[in-house]
């Protein structure tokens, strides 16, 4: 494989895995051509175009072509907001990922922070008791300036709704831990507003109690009644308790370098062990510190 020219070559070269003297791949040109893409989506050019083409030689070795289309850069000009009316257009613009262009900020236009966007405003209202907020519509009106520039105004269309306080927090169907424990594992309080964020932590803590004491296979639900008078959410949290699980086997795959005995010793669990999942995420941690391994995914399938 032959270097090739290109046009931004410095930033270009350095994001693609293709380098002179590599065996060619397919895969690895499919994925160098997003690479490149990305690196233009990352810089404000959202319709970039990236195709590939292996050229070859005389001597049994190709040179490798990156066509671009670039398309027309678009920088972010101005962010605005309709049907806001609990909080202004300056907090909701703290809330956002992108930013306008400025002397400190190239404004770059990207598809993924603007979806990204508009979760974290719905999540900001959800969090503050407007559980049902959410961004209906998003508006992008492009522009050219004195000089030729592309300039977007993005407008957020929001649904706010009503503001919620929490109810009651009621368990049925636990028999192996007593209801007085699971609530003092509830952190949200009645009467204060809902926050979605809140609740789902306090959920995750009673699924944590029973997954830390080997209980893997239950099923926790929840159903919400509201109450229009008082505005206030009521939540039913149903739980179908299953047997305990315990370790049949710790199975090691995709270690071609690294001997089993030297993985198996930083894992804190045997077979025979009540599964526990704080004894998985420290397993989990000292693999990671080996600094053997790129990536380490636990599985857990029926023994």
């Amino acid at each position: 494989l032959h270097s090739f020219p290109t046009r931004r070559s410095s930033d270009l070269l350095d994001v693609i895995t293709v380098k002179t003297n590599d065996v060619v791949s397919t895969l690895k040109i499919r994925a160098d051509e997003q690479a490149i893409r990305n690196k233009y989506l990352e810089k404000g050019f959202p319709d970039v175009k990236v195709t590939s083409d292996v050229k070859e030689q005389g001597d049994s070795s190709v040179n490798l072509v990156f066509t671009i289309d670039e398309g027309e850069k678009i920088a972010i000009e101005a962010f605005r907001f309709e049907g806001n009316t609990v909080f202004s257009e300056r907090t909701l613009k703290g809330v956002l990922s992108l930013k306008t262009k400025s002397l400190l900020n190239d404004g770059a236009f990207q598809e993924a922070k603007l979806l990204a966007d508009q979760q974290a405003i719905a999540q900001y209202y959800q969090d503050r008791g407007y559980v049902d907020a959410r961004v209906t519509d998003v508006v992008r009106q492009v522009r050219k300036d004195e000089q030729g520039r592309n300039l977007m105004t993005i407008t957020f269309k929001i649904y706010e709704g009503k503001a919620y306080t929490l109810g009651a927090v009621k368990f049925e169907g636990n028999k192996i831990f007593p209801t007085e424990q699971l609530e003092k594992l509830v952190y949200s309080k009645p009467g204060q507003p809902i926050s979605a964020k809140k609740l789902e932590a306090d959920l995750q803590r009673v699924a944590d109690l029973y997954y830390e004491n080997g209980y893997i296979f239950n099923t926790i639900t929840r159903r919400e009644v509201r109450d229009e008078n008082t505005g206030a959410i009521s939540y039913t949290v149903s739980i179908v308790e299953r047997n305990r699980a315990h370790i049949e086997n710790i199975i090691i795959r995709g270690n071609k370098k690294t001997k089993e005995s030297v993985i198996l010793r930083e894992i804190p669990l045997e077979p025979g062990d009540i599964f526990s999942k704080t004894k998985v995420l420290e397993g989990l941690r000292n693999l990671y510190n080996l600094q053997y391994f790129s990536a380490i995914t636990p599985e857990t399938p029926a023994g």
